[in-house]
């Protein structure tokens, strides 16, 4: 209910300053408006090019980045030589504005999808990786060396002890990996695009038209909460030791 309310009011919050305060229909449109465009749009099939094709390009780039940042994550966390030699890379890395290094990837790769897919990688993965690595590196000493006296070998310890107390990490990097992606495909649909979310935002703000543009920040807004939402379930659904059921006096 706490979370209704809170989407209430900040609906209603919309619409008041779309008709009171900022009535410049070229600079903002109230929430009632962005509800009809993007109805047109649906009902039109206009829309479902941009989402196919920033769909694609997310998955694809947050996918990837997923699978490996968690599989470089383990290794470098469970190895203090890789650790040693890469951690002080991979921070480096992870601090550097790769929005910055979007149209160099697109001049290299080219204006098609490959090159947006790359830039939304580059964005998710190093939030995955880092998260990662502080989950199998902050995992209770007295756990694993629990698991070494029942004879537990390596990977065991890894499969049984530290992935499941790394979950929370995991789970809070693809969240922030998630975040980034969606600005990603903003950022990479700027350049060379035809088509996409990105794009469209662009193309709406070019040709000043503030209700086209709020309904692709909308449904870029509404995909990331689902998407938080579903990693929520999945924590809860593969760990769920770390959200015990509330006790009622």
């Amino acid at each position: 209910m706490r979370a209704v309310i809170s989407f209430v009011v900040f609906a209603l919050a919309w619409e008041l300053i779309g008709r009171f305060l900022i009535t410049g229909a070229y600079a903002f449109a109230p929430l009632s408006v962005v509800v009809v465009e993007m109805w047109r749009q649906f009902a039109s099939g206009a829309i479902f090019p941009h989402l196919l094709t920033s769909g694609y390009e997310l998955g694809l780039g947050f996918g990837i980045a997923a699978v490996v940042g968690i599989a470089i994550g383990i290794l470098v966390g469970v190895s203090e030589t890789l650790a040693d030699f890469l951690l002080p890379l991979i921070y480096a890395a992870n601090a550097t504005p790769i929005v910055a290094l979007a149209p160099l990837f697109i001049l290299l790769l080219g204006v098609g999808p490959i090159s947006k897919v790359v830039v939304i990688f580059l964005l998710c993965y190093f939030a995955v990786l880092v998260n990662t690595v502080a989950g199998i590196r902050t995992v209770d000493r007295q756990l694993v060396e629990a698991a070494r006296a029942f004879r537990a070998n390596r990977l065991q310890i890894v499969r049984m002890v530290m992935l499941p107390f790394a979950v929370p990490f995991i789970i809070a990097g693809l969240r922030t990996a998630l975040g980034r992606g969606l600005v990603g495909v903003i950022v990479a649909e700027l350049y060379g695009a035809s088509a996409g979310l990105g794009w469209l935002a662009w193309s709406a703000s070019e040709q000043m038209n503030a209700k086209l543009l709020f309904v692709a920040v909308t449904i870029l807004a509404v995909s990331g909460v689902t998407c938080t939402v579903a990693l929520d379930v999945l924590e809860r659904r593969i760990a769920p030791w770390r959200h015990p059921p509330l006790e009622v006096d």
